[in-house]
C-alpha cells in the first residue's frame, strides 16, 4: 500500500489515497497500526532528505536532485496522513469514555479529555 502511495504518477497516488486506503482501514480496521508505519515513513523519508542548500553544479546540489524523490514521498505521506483525519477522529469519539444521560448535552470536558487521554 505504501509503495503505491509513494508512486511517481499522481493519479496512482490520487486512486491510492482515495480508494486503497479507506479500503484496507476498513477491512483491516488496523488504523493504529497504519499510522504508526505512515509516522515512521515519513520520518524516515524526513531524514533521508538531503539539506535545500547548495550552489550549483556542487555535490550538494547533485544531492539535493537524488533527494526530490524523499521529499515527493514526504508530501504523499503527509497527505495520506490528511486523509486518515477523518478516521481518527471517528475512532477518537467510538473509543472515548462518555458517560452521559439523554437530558445532559454531551461535552467534552477537561477532565473527560484527560481520562481519555
Amino acid at each position: 500500500m505504501f509503495q503505491l502511495v509513494c508512486d511517481p504518477a499522481g493519479v496512482v497516488v490520487e486512486t491510492a489515497l482515495k480508494e486503497l486506503v479507506p479500503a484496507v482501514i476498513d477491512w483491516g480496521n488496523n488504523l493504529d497500526h497504519v499510522l504508526r508505519v505512515l509516522l515512521s515513513h515519513i520520518l524516515n523519508s524526513a531524514l533521508r532528505c538531503p539539506p535545500l542548500s547548495g550552489v550549483e553544479g556542487s555535490i550538494e546540489s547533485h544531492l539535493r536532485v537524488l533527494g526530490e524523490r524523499e521529499r515527493w514521498n514526504v508530501d504523499v505521506l503527509l497527505k495520506m496522513l490528511m486523509e486518515l483525519l477523518p478516521f481518527v477522529h471517528q475512532k477518537a469519539f467510538e473509543t472515548c469514555p462518555l458517560s452521559t444521560t439523554e437530558t445532559t448535552p454531551t461535552v467534552l470536558s477537561i477532565p473527560l479529555l484527560e481520562l481519555y487521554a
